[in-house]
């Protein structure tokens, strides 16, 4: 589980709610979310906690992190 975001409950309500916040993003939100997280070195530890959620998460969780993941483009969910 990645730094930061898992490991502890706390962390995995926060991946919890990024998902949340990504799903709920209009097109120019998620657009800029990811220009924002590039800038900010932060991207790949974004991916890396919401790929956690895929992996080890329960299933409302995993489905939301795909959704989430779908959302900024990095996902196909069919």
């Amino acid at each position: 589980m990645s730094a930061g975001f898992h490991g502890t409950e706390r962390g995995v309500d926060m991946v919890r709610k990024l998902a949340e916040d990504i799903i709920g993003m209009s097109e120019d939100g998620v657009s800029d979310f990811i220009r924002e997280q590039r800038r900010a070195k932060t991207l790949s530890r974004v991916v890396r906690a919401l790929n956690g959620e895929v992996l080890d998460g329960d299933a409302g969780a995993r489905s939301r992190a795909e959704e989430a993941l779908s959302r900024l483009g990095l996902l196909e969910v069919a």
